[in-house]
């Protein structure tokens, strides 16, 4: 049905295209942020079409292109269209503008970074973060003018809970695609990974690894364990220069966009292989790998905490800690994250702000990952012995977080080189735990081991999560496994599952409809009777089986309103979530506020067509 695979990444050449693209630049629309060059004055950003409309762009004369240029490929995608042009090359192009139902123009950095050689030696233009609506796009090469067909631009789906009664935009950007006010744009290519810089007031960080790793942070000077003034972190291993400049952005509310073009390397790789997360990667500034805590002692080590590491991590990891309103985005479709990945973290010192709230991922295709490909993780208080308890609340939980539109392919580590027994596939592709209003939808899992993990032991608690037009195809489990969560999954199609797909333990509650199960190994799985399911018009094909001894069995309605019994409690918040799906005082569901295939060829005709990159 769907025809999905790695090979879409080696088609594009995507070494080739790294060779041809420029470095990454940084744009921003005020408010004391400065450009590359240190002596620029904070109060004349440079423009950024896509993020501000109706910028003028004034370029230097060159040669005219050849009479042979012309339009090959004109198309809109989801808040973002292109265009592919033959007989030119990108230094052709002086001036790159678009009109329709808004406008807006190419400035300097724009025409460095989205004007590019595809694999085919064509030119592509990529016009990202606008409104949905119609446009044509005019390209001036010296003193020849060409204006492509119009394309229509169509809207990301915002179902699910991560925008339930939520206005303020989930990321960087608003709500009808355009970007946030003041938001700063960074442009990542390979090459220039660990040159591009940000600079926020007086702070100026160098690397997208350190720009992003705020985990890895320098501790402050009263908590340090400096050593010959080698800056070290809160656990005394490594610093990167992060400084901190994510909590700063957060705190004036300057909104953050990372737009990652083509392939962006760690591992080395470039495709998809095997490698050992031991070894030093190619990004500076990431965790470092760190053997578990059993296997330190045993071998007589001493722990690893370099750069905001964890121990029983096999590192590469850039953990957003006390940021807001970023979104992380590819554009095109073939934007790769290969050999490592994010978190987005929510900490105790949070508590009272706004931190940890606002996270988008769209349009990455991650291969080769390490440890997590994104995690999102809030904090909450403990009990006298320091440990979770599901009646204690949030100190500060992650909120507001949009995972959509990604594919996950299956990494392979080297023979014992994993950081826990079980991680020689990596870790988890999205895992979710300590925070509320989550939506993960039309996303692509190929061959992963542990897709999706809500809840990271039996007393954390994590609320208000939506699955939908997800595609799991050969993946082993997790999808989800969910401890104490309500959790709404519909429009998901499950291919050849071989684990489990839906596993619900420790007070959780699915509430699972119009879902599409085909030759699936233990399609539900409710291990123990704390957990329930409610299923709602899913389609089990005749090749399913279960195997679960220890399995409660699976609730199935005939009526969508009728209620299933189950234990799901916020308790320090007082909410009962048991009845979530059919109360719209904490949910969308009763009104219908959201974007369901209720056929099932549709659902996989929609799937089929959303899900993944575009």
């Amino acid at each position: 049905m769907i025809k999905r695979n790695i090979d879409k990444i080696n088609r594009h050449n995507m070494k080739r295209a790294i060779a041809l693209t420029a470095a990454c630049a940084l744009i921003f629309t005020g408010c004391g942020a400065t450009a590359n060059k240190a002596n620029e004055p904070a109060t004349e950003p440079k423009v950024s079409a896509p993020a501000t409309e109706n910028a003028q762009v004034s370029a230097p004369a060159v040669e005219s292109a050849a009479n042979t240029a012309a339009f090959v490929e004109n198309e809109g995608t989801y808040e973002a269209f292109h265009a592919v042009m033959s007989g030119i090359t990108p230094s052709d192009i002086t001036a790159v503008s678009y009109a329709g139902d808004s406008q807006g123009a190419f400035g300097e950095d724009e025409l460095k970074y989205l004007v590019r050689e595809n694999a085919d030696g064509n030119v592509r233009i990529d016009v990202p973060g606008v409104a949905p609506g119609k446009y044509t796009l005019t390209v001036t090469a010296g003193d020849d003018i060409y204006t492509g067909e119009e394309v229509v631009v169509k809207a990301y789906d915002r179902s699910g809970y991560a925008h339930f009664e939520y206005t303020d935009g989930v990321g960087a950007y608003k709500d009808d695609g355009t970007a946030k006010d003041n938001a700063i744009i960074l442009y990542v290519t390979d090459e220039n990974k660990n040159d591009v810089e940000l600079t926020y007031k007086d702070l100026t960080v160098k690397g997208i690894g350190n720009i992003l790793n705020s985990g890895g942070q320098a501790a402050e000077p009263d908590e340090s364990t400096s050593e010959n003034d080698v800056p070290r972190t809160s656990k005394g291993g490594l610093a990167n220069t992060n400084g901190g400049i994510l909590k700063m952005l957060a705190d004036d509310n300057i909104p953050l966009i990372v737009r990652f073009i083509g392939v962006v390397s760690e591992s080395g790789l470039y495709e998809r292989g095997e490698w050992d997360p031991k070894d030093e990667g190619l990004i500076d500034g990431l965790t470092a790998f760190s053997l578990e805590k059993e296997l330190t002692e045993e071998k007589g080590l001493e722990p690893v905490f370099d750069y905001g590491a964890n121990q029983g991590d096999n590192g590469h990891m850039a953990r957003m800690v006390s940021a807001k309103d970023v979104t992380l985005e590819g554009v095109g479709d073939n934007a790769v994250i290969d050999g490592w990945g994010f978190h987005f973290i929510a900490s105790g010192s949070d508590k009272d702000t706004d931190r940890g709230h606002s996270f988008e991922m769209r349009n990455l295709t991650f291969i080769n990952t390490a440890e997590d490909a994104v995690g999102m993780e809030g904090n909450t208080e403990k009990n006298e012995e320091g440990k979770d308890d599901i009646s204690l609340p949030f100190t500060q939980g992650v909120e507001r977080c949009w995972i959509h539109n990604n594919e996950f392919y299956r990494p392979s580590l080297s023979d014992c080189a994993a950081a826990e027994g079980d991680k020689m596939e990596g870790d988890g592709s999205i895992d979710f735990k300590k925070g509320q209003y989550a939506t993960f939808s039309y996303n692509y899992f190929e061959g992963c081991h542990k897709t999706s993990l809500i809840g990271g032991n039996d007393n954390a608690i994590q609320f208000n999560v939506t699955y939908h037009h997800n595609h799991w195809k050969d993946c082993e489990s997790r999808a989800p496994l969910s401890r104490n969560a309500n959790i709404h999954m519909y429009d998901n199609y499950f291919e050849g599952q071989t684990g489990y797909c839906m596993n619900v333990r420790a007070t959780g509650y699915i509430f699972s409809e119009y879902n599409i199960f085909d030759k699936c190994r233990n399609p539900y799985w409710i291990k123990d009777e704390t957990g329930a399911i409610k299923s709602y018009k899913d389609r089990l094909t005749d090749e399913y089986y279960e195997d679960m001894e220890d399995a409660y069995p699976v609730t199935v309605v005939e009526d969508k309103s009728e209620e299933v019994p189950n234990e799901c409690r916020y308790i320090a918040g007082g909410v009962d979530y048991g009845h979530f799906d059919t109360d719209s005082t904490v949910s969308y569901i009763p009104d219908g506020n959201y974007q369901l295939e209720e056929d099932y060829d549709a659902v996989l005709s929609a799937i089929d067509n959303g899900c993944g990159v575009h």
